[in-house]
C-alpha cells in the first residue's frame, strides 16, 4: 500500500476544500434570482429537431426567457 506523506495529504485536503467550496457557490448562487433588470437576454442554443421542431430542452428555455420578456425584465427594442 502506498503512504503519503503528512504534507501531502493536507494539499490534497485542501484542494477538494476549495472545489468543495467553489462548487456549492456556484449552485447557490446559480438557483437564486434575483429578479434584476436587462439591456439583453441571450437563449444559448439547444438542438433543433429534424423536423424543426424545438428540443424538450431547447423548448424549456424559450418558455423561460418568454417569462422573463413578458414579466418587462428585459428592455423591449
Amino acid at each position: 500500500m502506498i503512504t503519503l506523506k503528512p504534507t501531502v495529504k493536507i494539499f490534497i485536503l485542501i484542494l477538494l476544500l476549495w472545489i468543495g467550496g467553489h462548487l456549492t457557490f456556484i449552485t447557490v448562487d446559480g438557483l437564486r434570482d434575483k429578479k434584476m433588470r436587462a439591456d439583453l437576454a441571450v437563449v444559448l442554443g439547444s438542438k433543433v429537431n429534424e423536423d424543426g421542431t424545438l428540443s424538450v430542452r431547447l423548448e424549456k428555455r424559450m418558455e423561460c426567457v418568454v417569462n422573463v420578456y413578458r414579466s418587462g425584465r428585459v428592455k423591449k427594442y
